[in-house]
């Protein structure tokens, strides 16, 4: 009933799924998660305890949204990516860090997950990022995660990090690295220099003269 309640009120509903995170409480399996008929199945590869592959299987041939997290199993979010891959249903796929956790905190817990889905799941890394982004944006109805006119100015400046196998972010992705980032814009200005959490870009990012304040070129 609360679920219904709540979809009745325009608000995106997520559903816990797996093992429990609180004791005394109940595991969630894709039966709970089919009768509540959620917009997200919230950490579909565990948080931290996942369901089994084959519960898994069964909520990928749903119309839900998939949440892979950092604070997972990566066996079942590579098994969650490629099923979804399988049934071509990739655009549903959006990706959460779910910390701090029973796991603790995990610094960079997106840019992480992106690495794992590009690198050892071979999703292209492109698509990986629309899945944290674009993807996330569409789900929760935000103002976000889309390059356009009128849309939200937020953007992260990145390269691959220095000293890596790979010529850009993209290629860093899918060789296992995690992008340097070199600048943050919020609402079209720069908020953030290069971040001190990931190694250096390789090339740093220049504010062009003339362009418009704070923005930067890459």
């Amino acid at each position: 009933p609360m679920v219904r309640w709540a979809k009745q009120h325009g608000m995106t509903v997520t559903i816990h799924t797996g093992g429990p995170s609180i004791a005394g409480s109940s595991p969630i399996n894709a039966e709970v998660v089919l009768e509540a008929q959620p917009h997200v199945v919230g950490h579909i590869n565990g948080g931290t305890t996942s369901m089994s592959p084959q519960e898994i299987e069964r909520l990928v041939a749903t119309d839900m949204a998939l949440e892979i997290v950092q604070c997972g199993n990566p066996r079942t979010a590579l098994h969650t990516l490629r099923t979804a891959e399988d049934a071509r249903a990739t655009q549903r796929i959006i990706l959460g860090n779910d910390a701090p956790s029973g796991t603790g905190v995990i610094p960079l817990g997106i840019l992480r997950t992106l690495s794992l889905l590009a690198s050892v799941g071979g999703m292209a890394p492109a698509e990986a990022i629309a899945c944290a982004t674009g993807n996330t944006a569409r789900v929760y109805a935000l103002d976000v995660g889309v390059i356009a006119r009128g849309r939200a100015a937020d953007l992260v400046v990145c390269d691959a990090p220095t000293g890596s196998v790979a010529h850009d972010a993209l290629g860093a992705l899918s060789a296992g690295d995690l992008p340097g980032i070199s600048m943050v814009l919020i609402d079209g200005k720069i908020t953030i220099g290069r971040s001190r959490n990931t190694a250096p870009a390789a090339r740093a990012a220049d504010v062009l003269k003339g362009v418009g304040p704070g923005i930067g070129g890459h």
